[in-house]
C-alpha cells in the first residue's frame, strides 16, 4: 500500500499499476510543470497510462 500526501489530504493507493501511474504523475508535476502524463509498464505488452482531465 502507498500513502501520499497531497497537499492538506491524505491519499491511500492500492497496489496497481494505474495507481502508480497516477501517484508518479502527482509526485512529478510540481518539479515538471510540461508533464502531461505518466505510463507504467506492467509488462512488455501491458501498462496503464494516468493522463489527467482538464
Amino acid at each position: 500500500m502507498i500513502f501520499a500526501r497531497v497537499g492538506d489530504r491524505q491519499r491511500r493507493w492500492g497496489p496497481s499499476v494505474e495507481n502508480l501511474a497516477a501517484w508518479i504523475f502527482d509526485q512529478w508535476t510540481g518539479r515538471f510543470p510540461e508533464l502531461t502524463a505518466v505510463k507504467v509498464s506492467e509488462t512488455p505488452k501491458t501498462w496503464a497510462e494516468y493522463r489527467p482531465e482538464g
